[in-house]
């Protein structure tokens, strides 16, 4: 019995470390050997599969900031318009006012 325990143990040892080798190596195949993956990507092949996730969680989140600035520009440029044609329609209306009250009045 209790080599039978043993023997059960040392197979799914040995199942779970020759899986964990695989998969290991199929997730670094994938990474670092397949260039084709990636083809605009600097990574560079030598780094592990989880400092290559580091970078390019670095490179999303600096491509995101550069976003935000795009998006907050072009915000900034949209309210200076709105403010120009307020500006523009209030001197406009503002002449129009001054044009009426300075006009002769008609008594009936």
């Amino acid at each position: 019995m209790l080599i039978r325990t043993h023997m059960q143990d040392l197979k799914d040892m040995t199942n779970d470390n020759h899986y964990e080798n695989y998969r290991c190596e199929k997730l670094a195949a994938m990474t670092v050997g397949s260039p084709t993956n990636q083809p605009n990507s600097n990574i560079s092949l030598s780094r592990s599969p989880l400092e290559q996730l580091e970078a390019e969680k670095e490179e999303r989140e600096l491509k995101l900031k550069k976003m935000e600035q795009e998006m907050e520009q072009v915000f900034e440029m949209k309210v200076k318009e709105k403010k120009k044609k307020l500006k523009d329609s209030e001197a406009e209306v503002n002449g129009i006012v001054q044009q009426v009250s300075t006009a002769p009045r008609i008594l009936h």
